[in-house]
Parts: structure tokens; C-alpha cells; sequence
């Protein structure tokens, strides 16, 4: 019954809250698990254990509303039509598969299908990785609006359609709110 909560026409808060603990349960915990247990040690080693991590999830908090109400404004602008919105969504459900299959690991070869951060960017990403700076994980968690996540993209295309700031920003702070228990 999980996807009868979902309804493009009428997504609401609570709506994107549950889809942000369904992606919590599988792409979430095992791609930005990562990127917050790998930041923690850096951290811990220092004896430093929790200002990371609030760092980190207020960061992607503040971000994810910031960032999806400029989608919705953005939205605002210009609407999609129908064979628009079909082609979009095809493209993320291509995207989508690519990442389960690549999870999944069950062909190799679609490894290189997969979308992933432009090399001048991912170089001096990975050069962050290196400092021991308070604003580090507050900038690891902005990042995390931009991972290639299909749960994520299909709530900032909704967002899209939403037309509004605050629909926008609330939406996707609702959908990281979901995200942030696991």
C-alpha cells in the first residue's frame, strides 16, 4: 500500500516525509552512511564525535529547503508538457535502473552508465576530504543534494512542479526530514 501514498497530482508533506524513510532504508543508508562514517572518523579521531554530525544533517537540512525552494521558484518560470514531463520522468526512470542494477551488482558493464560527478568537481571534492575543518561537514551535507539519488531527483521534479518557494522548500525539507532517522 506504500505506493498508493503516492500520487503526483497531490504530494503532500507527510508524502514526502515517508518516501524520505523509504529512501533512508535502502540508497540513503548505503551512500550517505558512507559519506558521514567516513567524515566521523576523521572527526572522532580528534575526540570529537557529535558536532559533525550536526554540522552535517543541519547543513543538509537548511540546504535541501534552500535548494528546493529555487527549484519550485524556478518551477514558476516555465511548465513542462506532456511529452516533456514523459521524457524527464523516462530519463529518471533509466536513471533509477541503472542505480539498482549497479547495487544490485549484477552486471558489471552498466558501471560505466552511471551517472557520477564531473572529474574537475569530484578533484577538489576529494581534496576536502583531507581537512579537519568545522565547515567541512556542513558542506558534505549541501553536497548531498546533488548525489545522483533517484528518490531525491523525482522529489526535486516534483518540486519543479510545485511553482512555489515554500511549497518547494518544504517539501524537500520534509523528504530530508525522512531521510535523517536512519
Amino acid at each position: 500500500g506504500i505506493v498508493n501514498l503516492v500520487n503526483g497530482g497531490n504530494v503532500t508533506y507527510g508524502t514526502a516525509f515517508v518516501i524520505g524513510i523509504i529512501a533512508s532504508l535502502s540508497t540513503c543508508m548505503a551512500v550517505v552512511g558512507g559519506l558521514v562514517l567516513s567524515m566521523s572518523a576523521t572527526f572522532a579521531k580528534e575526540g570529537d564525535k557529535l558536532k559533525p554530525q550536526l554540522l552535517f544533517h543541519g547543513g543538509r537540512l537548511v540546504s535541501f529547503f534552500i535548494l528546493g525552494g529555487i527549484i519550485g521558484a524556478i518551477g514558476s518560470a516555465f511548465t513542462l508538457n506532456t511529452s516533456a514531463t514523459f521524457i524527464l520522468s523516462l530519463l529518471i526512470g533509466l536513471v533509477m535502473l541503472v542505480l539498482g542494477i549497479n547495487l544490485l551488482d549484477v552486471f558489471p558493464w552498466v558501471k560505466k552508465f552511471q551517472p557520477s560527478m564531473p572529474k574537475f568537481i569530484a578533484k577538489h571534492a576529494h581534496g576536502v576530504s583531507r581537512f579537519n575543518h568545522s565547515f567541512t561537514p556542513v558542506l558534505v551535507g549541501i553536497a548531498t543534494f546533488f548525489l545522483p539519488c533517484g528518490f531525491t531527483q523525482s522529489m526535486q521534479l516534483y518540486t519543479l512542479t510545485t511553482g512555489s518557494f515554500l511549497t518547494g522548500g518544504m517539501t524537500m525539507l520534509a523528504f530530508a526530514l525522512g531521510t535523517l532517522p536512519v
